[in-house]
């Protein structure tokens, strides 16, 4: 519905009116800059830049075109909207679905994501459950990807995961190829190089060059720092796989993350030895303090209320809609649960109840150990 609301405002700005659109847009200041026509250079400075701004904004949409090109503009312009429009919802709503096979990789997926948690990301309709001990339907939802990535130590798993998230939508490489196809179209007749001329005329950039040479630079003051990161991760992966061989794109996020993990806890014994107080210089350690869980929920309702007038009050849970009890653990009371869930209503002091929030926020058996939301019931 947006889009094709955007497509007819499109369409009745750009349509043809006998020019008056075109004499409208030769009233404001010319692209280079020059602001020597009448009615522009009586308007202050300001005035003069937004003017400018407007007319290259025209531009770029062909409104100095005659009708006949600023017609084949627009046409083009649809096609590149929709093709877009098409390659975004074809990643957002098309789900693959895959299978792991072998106890070992089933097993480590077991170890990261139990398999309740798993249900809620994996919903295959055609799935024939057949999943068990030696045999695992996966999918490419983005959590459940990166999860596997950053915390498998396996690097069968990692590798299998990698491939197949990132060969989930094989019909967008004809999508791709037709939008960089009109895209050049629809530049070229604005009177553009190319896309990425048109697509930088305003920005502060200005052009293509200046792009890759921002980008030179950049690589040649991080080629250090890369190789020396690069090589810590080299250093960390023969540790583990007891092999040398080369970082691959999937090992990056799990030995990103130990080594990460390793300095931070580096640092935290160089504190201890030393008798220091601010964890080391780390930042976020020392901001940590500040953002304890009562903090930060505190600072949710005043947020909530004073931005939007909403009331958020915490509650008690039913026995019944508790998921933290286990009837296995003697620590765990049957009426309380584990610890840790909490129960939060928002209510609007106009509108009336908004809706419930749970907040699940301590680690135990079972329980998925990422950070992670889940929609219970759509509002």
């Amino acid at each position: 519905a947006d889009e094709n609301l955007y497509l007819s405002l499109r369409q009745f700005v750009f349509a043809d009116d006998g020019g008056r659109n075109k004499d409208a847009a030769d009233e404001l200041p010319p692209a280079n800059g020059d602001a020597s026509n009448v009615i522009s250079s009586r308007l202050p400075p300001e005035y003069q830049r937004m003017a400018l701004a407007m007319r290259r904004e025209f531009e770029r949409d062909g409104i100095h075109l005659t009708y006949t090109k600023r017609e084949e503009a627009r046409e083009l312009n649809n096609v590149v909207v929709g093709l877009e429009g098409l390659f975004s919802n074809n990643i957002t709503e098309k789900t693959k679905y895959y299978d792991v096979e072998g106890e070992e990789m089933v097993k480590e997926v077991d170890r990261i994501v139990p398999r309740h948690v798993l249900g809620q990301l994996v919903r295959n309709p055609t799935n024939d459950g057949g999943d068990g001990d030696d045999k695992l339907t996966l999918s490419s939802d983005n959590l459940l990807t990166n999860t596997l990535l950053a915390h498998s130590p396996s690097p069968a798993l990692r590798r299998e995961v990698y491939m197949e998230s990132h060969t989930s939508v094989p019909e967008n490489l004809q999508v791709l190829d037709s939008l960089i196809k009109h895209r050049h179209l629809h530049s070229s007749l604005l009177g553009y190089k190319s896309y990425a001329h048109r697509v930088l005329s305003d920005r502060m950039v200005g052009t293509p060059k200046k792009v890759q040479e921002f980008l030179s630079r950049m690589e040649e003051r991080s080629k250090d720092v890369y190789g020396r990161d690069m090589e810590d991760l080299l250093d960390a992966k023969r540790r583990v796989e007891g092999s040398g061989g080369d970082v691959e794109p999937w090992d990056v996020p799990f030995y990103t993350t130990l080594v990460k993990a390793q300095r931070q806890q580096q640092r935290w014994k160089e504190d201890i030895a030393n008798g220091r107080v601010n964890h080391g210089g780390d930042e976020s350690a020392q901001l940590a303090g500040y953002f304890s869980v009562e903090n930060s929920i505190e600072g949710m309702k005043t947020l909530v209320r004073e931005l939007f007038g909403i009331v958020m009050e915490e509650a008690e849970i039913p026995a019944e809609e508790r998921w933290d009890v286990d009837g296995t653990d003697s620590e765990c009371d049957q009426t309380t649960g584990c610890g840790g869930l909490r129960k939060f209503e928002f209510r609007h002091e106009e509108e009336g109840p908004l809706g419930t929030m749970y907040f699940d926020l301590h680690p135990r058996d079972g329980k998925f150990v990422h950070a992670a939301h889940f929609t219970i019931r759509c509002g």
